[in-house]
């Protein structure tokens, strides 16, 4: 930031104290150069945009992607036993963050920053840092038998993607926290025009 307005100031100075040449010569024939100062309401809208420029590009580079997901956990089991796996409760910053059926995804724009994943289980937190522009894949997973365990853990983008492929939105109503961007495309695929 101090970098753009730091190259703002001499073209500001150069805006203000502009000389011209007025087209008549001194006695020596020089070119006589007139000082034109802009009117005010200019001066102002061109350092108001010279400002806010930068501004706009570092905060759009103030977010990462982070896509959640979560699989078929009990492809090998009977219906009954996919009855007893409940929705997987992911829990950010110690706050009820979403609620996740099987085969779902749903991927966020998250502010730059260090948060910590967790779900209802003891010894299922994680740290999440997240940095400007980049795309994270995180699974989340959840097995009630034979041994019950959750987990969140990050993916390789080619894995995810061809996981995420054959999963469905998560419902707006199942995202607890509102506070981020929601993004529910599928990743990799672009949007109709």
């Amino acid at each position: 930031m101090a970098r753009y307005i730091l190259q703002a100031i001499p073209l500001l100075r150069v805006l203000l104290s502009a000389r011209f040449k007025s087209g008549k010569t001194d006695d020596k024939g020089n070119p006589v150069h007139t000082k034109y100062r802009l009117p005010m309401k200019r001066v102002c809208f061109l350092a108001i945009l010279l400002f806010a420029m930068p501004l706009i590009v570092i905060a759009q580079e103030q977010h990462g992607t982070v896509y959640f997901y979560r699989g078929r956990d009990t492809e090998d089991f009977p219906k009954e036993i996919n009855e007893l796996n409940p929705e997987a409760v992911v829990y950010l910053d110690a706050k009820e963050f979403m609620s996740m059926p099987e085969q779902t995804f749903m991927g966020f724009q998250i502010p730059v920053g260090q948060y910590v994943l967790s779900m209802k289980r003891k010894g299922t937190s994680r740290p999440l840092k997240v940095e400007a522009g980049k795309t994270y894949y995180l699974h989340v997973e959840q097995k009630v038998y034979p041994y019950a365990y959750q987990i969140i853990y990050d993916v390789e983008e080619k894995s995810a993607l061809d996981a995420i492929r054959r999963c469905y939105a998560l419902k707006e109503k199942k995202i607890k926290l509102k506070q981020f961007a929601v993004i529910s495309i599928k990743p990799g695929t672009k949007k109709k025009s």
